[in-house]
């Protein structure tokens, strides 16, 4: 590949970044779920609660790069609903864990 054909591949590889970045819905989910979650909690909705911290938890991960705080939210919501019996409460949460672990290749174990 000649320097100006990779030059404006990188260019529209950035051009498309710049598009993904500028319509990426994850700031409103961030706040909306915040928003959500704070709800949720004083109305002791634990469920509610965990299904926002699981979107928080993929904003963290996939909007801010931050596999740290995409887990603690995860685990977080883990905890929330370990005394309910709907598995897809659970499945939400491990799903958002899984997808931490799986993007920093973090060997831990799932619970």
């Amino acid at each position: 590949m000649s320097t100006s054909s990779e030059a404006r591949n990188l260019e529209r590889i950035s051009q498309a970044i710049d598009h993904h970045n500028a319509t990426c819905e994850y700031p409103a989910v961030a706040v909306e779920m915040e928003e959500v979650r704070g709800r949720a909690e004083e109305a002791g909705d634990r469920r509610l609660q965990a299904r926002a911290l699981t979107a928080l938890a993929h904003v963290a991960l996939y909007h801010k790069a931050d596999a740290v705080r995409g887990a603690e939210l995860a685990d977080a919501a883990l905890e929330l609903v370990a005394d309910e019996s709907d598995p897809d409460v659970h499945f939400e949460a491990l799903h958002a864990r899984w997808h931490v672990a799986s993007s920093s290749a973090d060997a831990i174990v799932m619970r």
